[in-house]
């Protein structure tokens, strides 16, 4: 994986030349052969693009004609100035290709070669050498190691893969795994699914995913994106782009490749320690709306409902009918719905009409259609009244079978699913029960705006999808955060090799935003003096701690239950703790406060991806169980309350046994405040932790509260 590079918007290619890149009406191959190997099949790539209007001229210095064309020598001899350059000679001739490209004013190039940024120092440097080119010229640049681009929409390819056995549709696919976009293409025609764009991005050395999303965004053949993902390079930019697509009502299904957690963090903070790669992505693709797939097929499920779902059924399914043809099949629809938490509501008036039809089968939601299987018109009567029950927004079909090889056995459904498509607008959804693949003959069902489910689950898992995107349509994106420099008088202090900032110093920090503080003041351990104690008030007991160390607990520097009398003994083995282990010797005296629980509050500021902020149950557990969400900071009230609910344990937010529940409000508004100090402060803090933050009877109170500053 190429090391992210975080390069500014403003060197950018521009829209015009990333436009002239996914649609070109000229272009140039540079290294055109007829000799097999990287130019095997070029010639059918050639034809496919004439045919679509597209003016195409063949490079080669060594050839006079080649496909039965004529080959120029350079780029310099063509009688024109192509929009785009297919290069396909080596990394070593690439650099003079693009740098002719860009001096004759051709405004993109799709760099095939590999041997750049993902190989040694050399590779790395001519990578360099070539976004250098890029910006000099204002030019878009695919690749460098990418397989190319296919424009369905247009039948385009600029790249050496033709758009034989692919659907054109809505679907904009982007994968920086060349590999992979050739297999999500092949899955792709197992669903039949429709795509605009295939783009195989390569190393992004100039053109990136944002440039590919926001063009797609404009693009109105683009209903939907799929993303394989190794990794983001520009954050800030991406996370625009993709609250920008969300407003557009595009959704967004991305693959994150390289899930594993080996590449966790580690540093003073638990946080650290519970941060990693497949988590930020996650917490970053939530926060935006995006929609996260575990594997390929996945991937492409999840994305074939919104390519299949007419645009104007986009919407919540508040009731779902399901119509099925065995007993055994109702029973797994159960399941499955239970599991996603979708609603299978029962009509009570279709219920008794349906009983008088088939008064031998159980009836309900769903509903089991043996005996009506090969009555064609009986069946239709069925669909059309549910179609017009008030009770269901969606009618499901389930099959057992949706292959080549299943024409006949669908015959009885077939007419009068196609013939209700003209009859309702509710959306109505054919789906087999296995995921096999798609018989050619069920793209009828799309051609009159009948979708398409490949397998039970996948298929429920997807109408969950298309809710949560559109119950996400108008949510607000979080404003902007002012980046606030290290104040020059801030007090710090050592912990090993972690540099502190002083309790007293980061708990009125966190107070500015919006952190509520337990009381406390901070003592000198070695002077003894406890004439601020009277701050405090008149208290039974007192905690009392070293006050600048992350890890207290480790190394006994925690003392509870303290009376007023033995607070200087508190102190004093305070003392001896921090001269054993070269800490400082300020002491946190708090009263003891108790709640009816605690929370963790944590925000890692060092990611690539930016300021994450977590939240879990509090103490040890919420290391050992790892049961926390994640947000990227700023966040949103909205996103904070989606965290709360995240995890495991959200059940203790409601009251346990009776008791009274958590003010989720203050809690998410909380986690807000944290998340735009994390923001403010990301350019000079690495973690920012609160462990536990109580609820009480009077509301919040952190008790305990440790910033680190970046090394």
């Amino acid at each position: 994986m190429i090391p992210a590079s975080r390069v500014s918007d403003a060197s950018r290619a521009p829209r015009s030349a990333v436009a002239a890149l996914l649609d070109p009406s000229s272009m140039a191959i540079v290294g055109a052969s007829d000799k097999g190997g990287v130019g095997a099949g070029l010639d059918r790539v050639v034809e496919q693009n004439e045919s679509s209007g597209m003016r195409v001229h063949l490079v080669n210095p060594k050839r006079d004609e080649l496909f039965g064309r004529k080959a120029y020598p350079t780029l310099g001899d063509l009688p024109e100035t192509v929009d785009t350059v297919l290069s396909l000679v080596n990394a070593e001739l690439t650099l003079g290709v693009v740098e002719m490209a860009g001096a004759l004013g051709t405004k993109a190039v799709l760099v095939n070669a590999a041997n750049f940024g993902e190989t040694d120092e050399a590779g790395k440097q001519r990578q360099r050498d070539l976004t250098t080119q890029a910006h000099k010229f204002g030019m878009a640049i695919c690749g460098p190691n990418c397989n190319g681009i296919l424009n369905a929409a247009k039948t385009k390819s600029i790249g050496l893969q033709t758009l034989e056995g692919i659907r054109p549709g809505g679907v904009g696919l982007i994968s920086q795994s060349g590999g992979l976009m050739s297999a999500l293409s092949m899955a792709g025609r197992e669903r039949m699914l429709g795509f605009s764009y295939l783009v195989s991005s390569g190393n992004e050395a100039v053109t990136d995913l944002v440039d590919y999303i926001e063009h797609f965004i404009d693009d109105d053949t683009v209903t939907a994106m799929a993303l394989v993902v190794e990794q983001i390079r520009r954050p800030e930019a991406f996370v625009r782009a993709a609250y920008a697509a969300r407003a557009a009502g595009k959704p967004i299904v991305a693959l994150k490749l390289g899930r594993s957690e080996t590449g966790r963090r580690t540093g003073a903070s638990h946080t650290g320690a519970m941060m990693g790669d497949a988590r930020d992505y996650d917490a970053l693709f939530h926060q935006v709306g995006i929609i996260v797939a575990d594997d390929i097929e996945d991937l492409v499920d999840l994305v074939q409902m919104f390519s299949s779902v007419p645009r104007p059924q986009w919407t919540r399914s508040e009731s779902i009918g399901v119509l099925c043809a065995s007993g055994g099949a109702a029973g797994l629809i159960s399941d499955a719905f239970d599991g996603a938490d979708l609603p299978l509501k029962i009509d009570d008036e279709l219920t008794a009409w349906m009983q008088e039809l088939i008064p031998t089968n159980s009836v309900g939601n769903p509903f089991d259609l043996t005996g009506l299987l090969y009555n064609e018109a009986d069946y239709e009567k069925v669909l059309q009244r549910y179609l017009e029950s008030p009770t269901y927004d969606t009618v499901l079909v389930l099959t057992s079978m949706l292959g080549a090889a299943s024409e006949k056995f669908n015959g009885p459904l077939d007419g009068p699913l196609r013939r209700a498509a003209g009859t309702s607008a509710k959306r109505l959804i054919v789906a087999s029960s296995t995921a096999c693949a798609l018989g050619p003959w069920t793209e009828k069902f799309l051609d009159v705006g009948v979708a398409i489910g490949r397998g039970l689950v996948p298929t429920v898992r997807s109408l969950k999808a298309m809710d949560s995107f559109v119950a996400g349509q108008g949510r607000q994106v979080p404003p902007a955060v002012e980046a606030r420099p290290r104040p020059s008088d801030l007090r710090t202090a050592l912990d090993g090799d972690h540099e502190i900032v002083s309790f007293a110093d980061a708990a009125a920090l966190a107070a500015e935003y919006g952190v509520p503080m337990a009381p406390y003041v901070v003592l000198d351990s070695t002077e003894g003096d406890l004439s601020t104690l009277g701050r405090l008030g008149s208290q039974e007991r007192y905690v009392v701690k070293l006050a600048n160390v992350v890890h207290r607990s480790d190394i006994g520097a925690v003392a509870t239950g303290v009376t007023l009398a033995a607070v200087p003994e508190a102190l004093r083995q305070m003392a001896e703790i921090a001269a054993r282990h070269g800490l400082a010797s300020d002491v946190l005296v708090q009263p003891e406060v108790h709640g009816r629980g605690e929370v963790f509050l944590g925000a890692q500021c060092t990611g690539d991806l930016g300021p994450i902020v977590l939240f879990g149950l509090g103490g040890v557990f919420v290391e050992l169980l790892a049961d926390v969400s994640a947000r990227l900071a700023p966040m949103t009230v909205d996103d904070a309350l989606d965290m709360l609910g995240e995890i495991k344990g959200s059940g203790v937010l409601e009251g346990v046994r009776g008791g009274e529940a958590w003010d989720t409000e203050n809690l998410a508004s909380i986690l807000v405040g944290l998340g735009n100090l994390a923001s403010a402060t990301s350019g000079w803090l690495e973690s920012i932790e609160i462990n536990p933050l109580l609820a009480t009877g009077a509301g919040f109170a952190a008790v305990d509260l440790s910033c680190v500053v970046r090394r």
